[in-house]
């Protein structure tokens, strides 16, 4: 094959833009369409094809007579006769619309593969929140049993000081002698029923009085004078009189 002329479709013009009134150019002025990232495999491909016989189907992007980015797919098939390159004959094909939608294609999956990475991460976080509550849940079912069971001494505890107190109150009910409850200030708190029959009183007549309603001889300031050195464990005897409704003393000790 002595000649490196071309013959170009009016696709191929199309495809680079160039006017129809132009002939097709040889061969190596034809690469410089091919961006030069892609030269050196056209070279290659085409020596191959010219010197060997072997085709080429390769896809490189092209810059137009326009000035225009392009990808274009081209294939070669030489024909040999007796061992010796007759002709090259092969298609010139705008791949741009492809190659834009594989590129598409690339960035969807990418999305696609950092949503499930996303997707995959929410899950992980959502598998651990639920570990999470079902702690947190067992934890509460821990504290309501311990609190169910805090208020079930609480009761208990409640009752036996209700049960003691009835027993406290039923000695000192029926107990003969007089028995006064006096808080810090000389007033009297509670009585019982001794007291009640001794003074002739009711019960309300008795209670939130002071003690000198009772003990003439013990004002208050005397009573507190007493009783303020006097520890509350040790237990005194003394005499002194308490006064009926009437007026009578009634000695007491």
């Amino acid at each position: 094959m002595g000649s490196q002329k071309q013959i170009w479709t009016d696709e191929v013009f199309r495809i680079l833009e160039i006017d129809l009134e132009y002939d097709a150019p040889e061969i190596p002025e034809g690469l410089n369409f091919i961006d030069p990232e892609f030269r050196p495999m056209a070279e290659k491909g085409i020596q191959g094809a010219m010197e060997k016989g072997e085709p080429y189907n390769q896809e490189w992007i092209v810059t137009t007579a326009k000035r225009q980015k392009k990808w274009v797919n081209a294939v070669c098939n030489p024909i040999m006769e007796n061992g010796e390159l007759k002709s090259v004959s092969g298609s010139f094909q705008d791949i741009t619309d492809r190659k834009n939608a594989e590129e598409q294609l690339k960035v969807l999956n990418q999305q696609l593969g950092a949503n499930e990475q996303q997707l995959r991460a929410a899950n992980q976080q959502l598998q651990a929140s639920e570990q999470q509550l079902q702690a947190s849940v067992q934890q509460l079912q821990a504290s309501e049993q311990q609190l169910r069971a805090a208020s079930q001494e609480l009761l208990a505890a409640k009752e036996k000081a209700e049960e003691s107190e009835i027993r406290y109150r039923n000695l000192v009910d029926t107990a003969s002698d007089a028995i006064y409850l006096i808080s810090e200030d000389g007033t009297l708190i509670d009585t019982n029923q001794g007291a009640i029959e001794m003074l002739g009183k009711a019960r309300d007549e008795i209670v939130g009085q002071s003690i000198v309603s009772v003990d003439p001889s013990y004002p208050v300031k005397k009573f507190l004078d007493y009783w303020k050195d006097v520890p509350f464990d040790k237990q005194l005897r003394f005499e002194t009189a308490h006064q009926h409704k009437n007026g009578n003393l009634i000695p007491v000790d």
